[in-house]
């Protein structure tokens, strides 16, 4: 009897059984264990299979290798003399000496393979746990790379309800890592239970604390790899549970975002012109004024009036920036789901296609300021480095330079996601 034909009474069907049992490498011939006596010919409702769920889940869980992509500096390990490699290996024999099963760790970020390899691993199934376990230093936070697989991994691991495979590792001291950062990496971070490494570093690897310290660390990867398998096993397994999340909810909670998000893009492109007008403004009294051999005094006066007009500009730049950036990385998870949903279900585009629509506004505004990089050089176009080349005059530029290059951080994090959105989200067969 195949799986599609078997009767479904008021106990959970036996199919999802068959899909978890092929899902583990299990013989097909196991079915026969499963006949009723008093009905040789049918099979047995699950109910008289009272420890075969938790077999099902004991062979997945144990028949798959564990990955994990170790996300990490290359100069913080070489000022820790290895150690944060030799941490990575210690940490799988660890995990497989506990487990029994290898645990596969990613650990070269020079490769191009890296990234594409926990995406497509992320991308195929939850049923295979895949840990994102970033070394949180200071350094971390300033490399755009480490920020940007950061937050892409949040993203699509929250869009297949597994929260619990980021796992951080506070290496060192971390100044702002804080649930209310206005970094949105940094606020992912604290608000996730990391794990705090930064006394262990200092411990021998051969001590017992270090020792005790990494089984925990083992122990809690395991916890969670298993934790992970059996909740998506569950929602397959358990047709009576809620449905999940569809198409149509996702979409509208998208579009509740969408406004703030569309109006820091249109915010962006409206504060970016308003600077460049007033510099040019500023420029043109400036030549004006050294034309007329103007006292130096005056000069610098002219300097600093124009920079204590540019805080409260720069200022409102950053704000747009941080909505822009903050919204992204909050639509993320929810696009990432529907990218996946598109692709099982062409027929949902018509719903998707508002979505679309705000994407290539975005991506309008975007390609507009690569071309004038890519016309005047990005050195001219940079709102900080105008400012910065004028630092030496006082704090006034030192505070706009600042200001501006957080903008600019934050705008080039959001437009690193919506790009990705741009590629993701596309009309089946357009």
């Amino acid at each position: 009897m195949m799986a599609a034909e078997v009767a479904v009474t008021d106990h959970k069907p036996v199919a999802a059984h068959l899909v978890l049992l092929q899902a583990a490498a299990l013989p097909r011939s196991v079915l026969q264990l499963t006949a009723c006596p008093a009905k040789p010919s049918h099979l047995c409702p699950v109910s008289s299979w009272p420890d075969l769920e938790r077999w099902v889940r004991f062979s997945v869980m144990t028949s798959e290798t564990v990955y994990g992509f170790w996300s990490y500096t290359h100069e913080d390990n070489e000022l820790d003399g290895g150690n944060i490699l030799e941490l990575a290996r210690l940490l799988k024999e660890e995990y497989n000496l506990l487990s029994g099963e290898p645990l596969e760790l990613f650990i070269d970020r020079d490769g191009l393979a890296w990234g594409d390899e926990w995406r497509r691993r992320i991308d195929s199934t939850l049923a295979q746990a895949v840990f994102f376990i970033p070394i949180i230093t200071p350094r971390y936070f300033k490399r755009s790379e480490c920020r940007r697989e950061l937050l892409e991994f949040v993203a699509k691991a929250k869009g297949l309800g597994g929260d619990e495979l980021l796992l951080p590792i506070l290496y060192v001291d971390t100044p702002g890592l804080s649930d209310d950062s206005l970094d949105e990496a940094m606020a992912i971070v604290s608000k996730t239970q990391y794990v705090d490494w930064r006394s262990n570093r200092l411990l021998e690897t051969r001590s017992r604390e270090y020792r005790t310290a990494l089984n925990a660390l083992a122990g809690r990867l395991l916890d969670i790899a298993g934790r992970v398998v059996e909740q998506q096993i569950s929602r397959e397994i358990d047709t009576s549970s809620p449905e999940v999340e569809g198409a149509a909810d996702i979409v509208e909670h998208i579009l509740s975002l969408l406004p703030d998000w569309l109006d820091a893009v249109i915010g962006d492109k409206f504060n970016t012109a308003q600077f460049h007008a007033t510099s040019k403004e500023f420029n043109a009294r400036l030549a004006k004024l050294r034309r007329s051999n103007a006292p130096a005094a005056s000069v610098i006066a002219a300097q600093l009036r124009f920079g204590k007009e540019m805080i409260p500009l720069s200022e409102r730049f950053q704000r747009e920036a941080q909505v822009y950036a903050r919204r992204s990385i909050e639509l993320d998870p929810l696009i990432s789901s529907i990218v996946r949903l598109l692709r099982e279900h062409r027929d949902i585009w018509p719903l998707v296609s508002p979505v679309r629509e705000a994407i290539d506004e975005a991506m309008s505004a975007i390609e507009t300021g690569q071309r004038k990089i890519e016309k005047y050089g990005e050195d001219n176009l940079l709102i900080s480095n105008q400012f910065y080349q004028m630092r030496h005059l006082g704090k006034v530029f030192q505070k706009c330079a600042a200001i501006s290059q957080d903008a600019e951080r934050l705008v080039a994090e959001g437009n690193s996601i919506v790009k990705r959105w741009d590629a993701e989200l596309v009309e089946p067969g357009g």
